[in-house]
């Protein structure tokens, strides 16, 4: 019997220090979601509103969301992360959902109208891919390379504009066709000042842009000399993802869920919340028990519906900290 005792003592040890590190960054709240014990109780209309690709997401929590409280309703719109913060500061939403951290001037905004800045929580992890067509024989290209092709200024200091694809290496020499996500999108300004530095687009004519990377990729899929960047996850018989690297002679990722997880990817990225609530004052209850189940494993379970990647616990912790609940 003391023999047995023994060898459970490491077991109880190694108990004891994982639910207190669990315990330490938020983990146990995110194990599950406990709904309140009056249901009924909750109930109200959230109004959501925002980026196109997370979008999808959050119509998956406002479902799943509705099953546990039936009296909660919900309305969403989904035209892009800038229509969703402006829907927020004018009261036509009080979620917003962005692919991008909400600008300066956003911010400036509903200090003006309203004394302070909105809640921002992070809700999801994800990553932006760079697309070409599959008979394209390039299969890795770097930041500086990325900021040739897209901007006008070269701000990461290419010596030159790349405009064909055998600037690049590649044996054809035909020129290289630019498509983009349209200007409400999210993703098209992560891309603008991570890899172009704030630099400035090339002009492009109207029949160039598109709404979703779907759409996206479907072009890119007809068109061989053509190069797009968008949400990861779609790969096709006539679509592949590069591998992308910081620089030169430094190791190309692909934007694998390990590689975004460990941050070797160069193009990782968050998705956010918003609220029209400064981070100092307590939310309503029904936006509190949302925010809650999102950040629960029951919610972040949904991030892979749409290629997304779950938070850490640590991240998770930090996130559940600003959240005050009104009593």
């Amino acid at each position: 019997m003391k023999r047995y005792n023994r060898c459970l003592l490491p077991i109880f040890i190694t108990l004891i220090f994982l639910s207190t590190f669990l315990s330490a960054t938020g983990f146990k709240e995110q194990i599950s979601y406990t709904p309140i014990k009056e249901k009924s109780l909750m109930h109200g209309m959230l109004a959501a509103s925002g980026s196109r690709q997370a979008g999808k997401l959050l119509k998956i929590w406002l479902s799943e969301f509705h099953k546990i409280y039936p009296r909660v309703e919900s309305r969403s719109s989904f035209e892009g992360s800038s229509s969703g913060i402006e829907a927020l500061l004018n009261g036509r939403s009080n979620i917003a959902i962005s692919s991008r951290p909400i600008r300066v001037k956003e911010i400036q905004s509903f200090r003006r109208l309203k004394g302070y800045a909105p809640t921002e929580l992070k809700v999801s992890l994800g990553a932006i891919a760079i697309y070409v067509n599959k008979l394209n024989r390039l299969e890795s290209i770097t930041l500086k390379e990325l900021d040739a092709i897209f901007s006008k200024e070269k701000k990461r200091g290419y010596p030159k504009e790349i405009k064909s694809w055998q600037d690049l290496g590649v044996e054809k020499n035909s020129s290289i066709a630019i498509y983009l996500l349209n200007q409400n999108s999210g993703i098209r300004e992560y891309f603008q000042k991570k890899v172009m530095l704030d630099g400035e687009y090339k002009e492009l004519n109207a029949s160039s842009e598109f709404s979703t990377t779907e759409e996206l990729t479907a072009h890119v899929a007809e068109h061989n000399t053509s190069i797009t960047f968008g949400n990861i996850g779609i790969e096709n018989l006539k679509v592949k993802s590069l591998k992308v690297a910081q620089k030169s002679l430094f190791p190309s990722y692909a934007p694998s869920i390990d590689n975004i997880v460990n941050g070797r990817y160069p193009l990782t990225r968050y998705y956010y919340l918003y609220f029209d609530i400064s981070e100092n004052r307590t939310l309503p209850p029904l936006l509190y028990e949302f925010t809650r189940y999102i950040l629960s494993s029951d919610g972040q379970k949904s991030v892979y519906k749409i290629d997304g990647i779950a938070l850490d616990p640590q991240t998770i912790g930090s996130q559940l900290s600003k959240l005050h609940s009104e009593e």
